[in-house]
């Protein structure tokens, strides 16, 4: 059955962290949603992203917050007297009809997923390879490390940082409390839309979900924010990945459920 395009009205993005994150919440809200600016009141699609203006919290929404998002009950949805009375033309009665809420995806949980599907939200989340993520991972970390930001702005923890590509690689596989990196979250299923970050694949999405033609060109480049990370097999040719550690992700249980999730998405 060929697939109807629709243009969803309600959006939470679950950002799956080094999965073009970044690049796709730009690319909706500069050319999809064409927000000219960060005054939630003249934005086309009402945006609540923590991390930025207004809000610049500096963390994640929690559980708490998401679920008063996706209710319609969080006091910074709506506008204060005051802003009403000085741009009551910005006001109506569809004033949340367009809303866009970004998290990163360890921070949803399957009660907030499961309450903006209620709702009427369409949740959508794009996913990697784990074996390339987590070079991506380390080469962010790295370059960020050159460019002297915080260490515990970076990854947490922050030990990883100081860590060869290989002993980075062997930690975070070796480890099940690193397994947030690279593993599927538990309410994978009860998302919208996952797929794996290709530009085939986000060009569909637009076009199925939003009525919108992919152009990487308006960008300015064809993925913004990208961490020079060469990828898995390059730095295996270099010899910066060991055997050892090639067999340890390979015979992940996890690394091998996303790898049979991709398989079976794409049947």
């Amino acid at each position: 059955m060929e697939k109807v395009s629709r243009m969803v009205q309600k959006v939470a993005f679950i950002h799956y962290a080094k999965a073009a994150g970044r690049f796709i919440d730009y690319y909706l809200k500069n050319h999809v949603f064409e927000n000219k600016n960060d005054n939630i009141t003249e934005q086309q699609f009402k945006t609540f992203n923590s991390w930025i203006s207004p809000f610049y919290l500096k963390r994640d929404w929690n559980e708490e917050e998401l679920l008063q998002l996706a209710n319609n009950r969080y006091s910074a949805q709506y506008p204060t007297p005051d802003q009403i009375r000085t741009h009551y033309q910005y006001y109506s009665h569809d004033y949340l009809s367009k809303q866009y809420v970004h998290n990163h995806h360890h921070n949803w949980t399957l009660k907030s997923i499961q309450s903006f599907r209620r709702n009427g939200w369409f949740t959508f989340m794009f996913i990697r390879e784990p074996s390339d993520l987590l070079c991506s991972l380390w080469t962010w970390a790295q370059n960020s490390s050159l460019e002297n930001k915080k260490p515990e702005a970076v990854i947490q923890p922050v030990w990883l940082i100081d860590l060869s590509l290989d002993q980075f690689i062997q930690e975070i596989i070796g480890r099940p409390e690193f397994k947030v990196f690279y593993a599927l979250p538990d309410y994978v299923n009860e998302i919208d839309y996952v797929a794996e970050f290709t530009e085939e694949n986000f060009r569909q999405f637009l076009l199925e979900n939003f009525q919108h033609e992919y152009k990487p060109e308006i960008t300015g480049q064809e993925f913004r924010f990208s961490s020079k990370n060469p990828g898995y097999e390059a730095y295996k040719s270099q010899g910066l990945i060991s055997d050892e550690t090639d067999k340890m992700i390979n015979n992940n249980v996890e690394v091998q459920r996303v790898r049979e999730y991709f398989i079976a998405k794409s049947i």
